[in-house]
């Protein structure tokens, strides 16, 4: 995080400016997940931005964050592989990109033979949504947490991994989220379900794609993910951070065993 300035922080308005216009006018293919968002969008309007009078929060101050007016992205930003490849990890065979929070398909690649179940939830499997609809959003509480709250309200898509029984899995996954434009809120969200006697390794992966000889500008993230872990299954959860200096960076990550 960059440097902190004292202020005022603002509260509930803060949090719904970052919702923009996308959670008046986004319906979701789920109907489930319209509900969902709904609902959290509701408590968005009920909560604030935690404070150092906040017990979780009292070495850590965030004021700053609202002396910038970020906004989410409405449209994706085109890239080639050419541009991103440097970000590519060798060892994984499957990879989803997300520019901006936003699904880039020709960015990614998938293993058919490694068994997994890799895919945004805009375009997972007919056979798997049930799964999906038992376990996204219920694992990371939106009651109480601002930020939680915030990220639900603007789930139109996820990273979804899925790892089916028995399945060792030898290759890591990984999931890249890259930030390319300024003073942007970006909302990522991973669900990882590994059924039993499985083995994963997920790396979840943010970085910040600037032009050589550019200013760093500040951009915002706040990423949740929820991990689902059955009887004797094993997952390695990697996070890396290689954002800029100037990015906010906030993240929950939620697990049930």
């Amino acid at each position: 995080m960059g440097k902190t300035i004292l202020n005022q922080v603002v509260g509930g308005n803060y949090l719904e400016s970052l919702l923009g216009k996308r959670s008046k006018f986004v319906v979701n293919q789920f109907e489930w997940l319209n509900v969902l968002r709904e609902k959290a969008v509701n408590h968005v309007s009920a909560l604030s931005l935690p404070t150092t009078s906040d017990e979780e929060w009292r070495f850590t101050d965030i004021s700053s964050v609202s002396n910038i007016s970020f906004a989410p992205a409405l449209s994706a930003s085109r890239l080639k592989v050419t541009d991103v490849a440097h970000f590519f990890i060798d060892e994984a065979t499957t990879r989803l990109v997300f520019v901006d929070g936003i699904y880039a398909p020709e960015l990614s690649i998938t293993d058919a033979d490694s068994g997994v179940v890799v895919s945004s939830l805009s375009t997972v499997g007919a056979q798997y949504t049930k799964k999906v609809e038992m376990h996204l959003g219920q694992h990371a509480s939106i009651n109480n947490d601002a930020f939680a709250a915030h990220n639900t309200a603007m789930l139109d898509d996820a990273a979804v991994i899925i790892v089916p029984r028995d399945v060792p899995t030898a290759a890591p996954v990984h999931i890249l989220f890259i930030a390319k434009q300024k003073e942007l809120v970006s909302t990522p969200r991973c669900l990882m379900i590994a059924e039993s006697g499985s083995v994963v390794t997920v790396i979840e992966d943010y970085v910040a794609l600037s032009q050589p000889h550019q200013q760093e500008e500040a951009y915002f993230t706040n990423a949740v993910t929820e991990i689902v872990l059955e009887d004797n299954a094993h997952l390695t959860h990697v996070r890396v951070q290689r954002e800029g200096s100037k990015a906010f960076h906030i993240a929950e990550c939620a697990v049930s065993l």
